[in-house]
């Protein structure tokens, strides 16, 4: 007999609940509220879970992941339901981190006034042309602190500095980002999808007295995060039925652990960051594990499986339940800004010139590998500091580019297994330049 009973597609039952998981209230409710967060991509959603009350109580805790998920969307391009552009990322040091990790300058005006009735112009601005908008929209300003009106004279004087100006470029260098994290409504948001994926496939659990402490903390905040949350893992893994390794995945595990004697969630919001909860204490049931996800931009597809294990005293999850520190978990923030800024916006911009590429180009000939050495020799240059092209170029071809290039020479460019080889052959490189 199988140790393993796996279920996919399990049917939804929360129409099987009539009232609000937390107040009582009758359901349904007039307005549907979403499983996974829509801030994090999360589409589907549902009015059979929570009444109108909680779900707008709610709704000041929604963004309380926004300080991670902005580098994530920002690296790879993408936003929420809510949003209504990629997140981009302000600095201390007056530039904007746009969509793919690119910092621009934040544009800046500072008018002077000398000791002989003169003034100084000091700009930081992206171009002329933007330079010539924003210095005369600022004419009303700039007079206000001179205590005159400009002359035409001046004006077209001013005018003539722009056409004349030099603009400096360079790397911004170090950008120092400010963050405000609250733990506590982390830990609630987390807690409060995780019960939601529990009533969608198991809602007798979900409203039982088992859960019932962590309902309270999760919409009244009663208790401390401390409480609930831990450090754990698990030798189970989910991503394989689903082939589901991505940044555009949140997904829910719910354990059922008899040999803990606890109900365990882990939340993984966009593939990156993870909170575990304890759900319950004093579970006597059998040993089973539930797992929901859902793709950004799915449709509000929800993927389900349900694994019920035939032996006992499996132990389900691996942790000596004790929560993380503050430390920890301010560490696990930097390291994911760290990571997607400057290893993942880099690739991801490298992806889509790579596809654009392909698309102008419908054989593998000189031409094309041309191009496509420049973006390798881009995303090198970006992540390993190295300056000097031409050695990074001959280094390139030497790697193996000239054989794949004499392997499928003038061969169709959109068949996937040569697309595939240059891309397995871009981790190549990056593997012999790290």
């Amino acid at each position: 007999m199988e140790p393993l009973e796996i279920e996919k597609n399990i049917p939804f039952k929360s129409n099987l609940l009539t009232s609000c998981l937390y107040c009582g209230t009758s359901l349904p409710a007039t307005k549907a509220e979403h499983i996974f967060n829509s801030c994090w991509g999360g589409t589907h959603k549902t009015s059979r879970l929570i009444c109108d009350t909680c779900n707008e109580d709610y709704s000041c805790i929604d963004s309380i992941f926004a300080p991670y998920t902005q580098f994530i969307m920002n690296a790879w391009q993408f936003k929420g339901e809510r949003h209504q552009e990629i997140p981009s990322i302000s600095t201390e040091e007056g530039y904007t981190i746009e969509k793919g990790g690119r910092p621009v300058i934040n544009p800046k005006v500072d008018v002077i006034p000398l000791d002989d009735g003169r003034m100084k112009i000091k700009a930081n601005l992206r171009s002329k042309s933007q330079a010539r908008k924003l210095i005369l929209d600022e004419k009303d300003v700039i007079e206000e602190k001179i205590g005159r009106e400009l002359t035409e004279a001046e004006l077209e004087e001013i005018r003539e500095e722009i056409r004349n100006s030099e603009f400096v470029t360079g790397a911004p260098g170090i950008l120092k980002i400010n963050a405000q994290l609250c733990f506590d409504d982390e830990y609630r948001s987390a807690a409060h999808t995780l019960i939601k994926c529990l009533a969608c496939f198991d809602p007798e659990t979900a409203k039982s007295d088992l859960t019932k402490t962590i309902r309270d903390f999760a919409r009244y905040s009663h208790g401390d995060w401390l409480e609930f949350a831990i450090e754990a893992s698990s030798i189970f893994s989910f991503e394989d039925i689903f082939n589901t390794y991505s940044h555009h995945i949140n997904s829910a595990v719910i354990y059922y652990s008899e040999f803990l004697g606890k109900i365990i969630g882990s939340l993984t919001i966009l593939g990156r960051i993870k909170r575990w909860v304890i759900l319950a204490h004093n579970y006597t049931g059998p040993d089973r594990i539930l797992y929901v996800q859902e793709k950004v931009r799915s449709g509000g597809v929800i993927d389900r499986v349900k694994v019920n294990l035939r032996e006992k005293n499996i132990p389900l999850v691996q942790t000596e339940f004790k929560p993380p520190s503050i430390n920890q978990l301010v560490n696990e923030f930097y390291l994911l800004a760290k990571i997607t800024m400057e290893i993942e916006a880099p690739f991801s911009n490298f992806l889509s010139s790579f596809k654009s590429a392909i698309t102008r180009h419908t054989v593998i000939n000189e031409y094309f590998l041309k191009e496509i050495v420049e973006l390798y020799v881009e995303f090198l240059k970006i992540i390993t500091n190295i300056e000097n092209v031409e050695e990074i170029e001959q280094q390139i071809w030497e790697s193996g580019l000239s054989d794949i290039l004499s392997k499928f020479h003038d061969m169709e460019i959109n068949e996937i297994k040569i697309q595939e080889e240059l891309l397995f052959f871009f981790s190549v490189l990056i593997e012999k330049f790290r």
